[in-house]
């Protein structure tokens, strides 16, 4: 399904016309298709039938009202909390993070995920000297005339 902004649906409205000026769902999707989509994904006959339904019944051309419980843990306000905690303190676990915010390990982890911050561990790994190399392969050719 195609999104429309706010002023693609006005025009969609105004394409289709009113009273005895009212052009079909067809002609409103041609002539829609050749101002707004040119060389973009084209709209369908359906998409003008449910923005006009829409405007019809609720009497504007915003989209309805999300039913469900409402988002409170991941609106801008606190992800700008989350972001802030570990601006403040590069070391904090989401399990610290949680319990100074106030809310589950999930939402923390939900809230990084948005703001692309992505966590990691810190591994230590032996770094190797030039001489490693040989004694590596010495090792191995060892091993390898070691009867079994």
């Amino acid at each position: 399904m195609v999104n429309l902004t706010e002023q693609e649906r006005i025009s969609l409205l105004m394409m289709k016309g009113w009273g005895d000026r009212e052009r079909s769902y067809e002609e409103v999707v041609h002539l829609f298709n050749d101002t707004f989509r040119v060389g973009q994904t084209q709209i369908h006959k359906s998409t003008v039938s449910r923005t006009i339904n829409r405007f019809l019944e609720t009497s504007t051309n915003k989209d309805r009202l999300k039913s469900g419980r409402p988002k409170t843990q991941t609106t801008e306000e606190r992800q700008g909390e989350v972001a802030q905690s570990f601006i403040e303190n590069r070391r904090l676990s989401i399990n610290k993070a949680s319990q100074q915010l106030g809310m589950s390990r999930f939402s923390v982890y939900k809230n990084l995920e948005i703001l692309k911050y992505h966590p990691y561990k810190i591994h230590l790994h032996q770094k190797l000297n030039e001489d490693d190399f040989d004694l590596r392969g010495k090792f191995s050719t060892q091993w390898k005339r070691q009867p079994a």
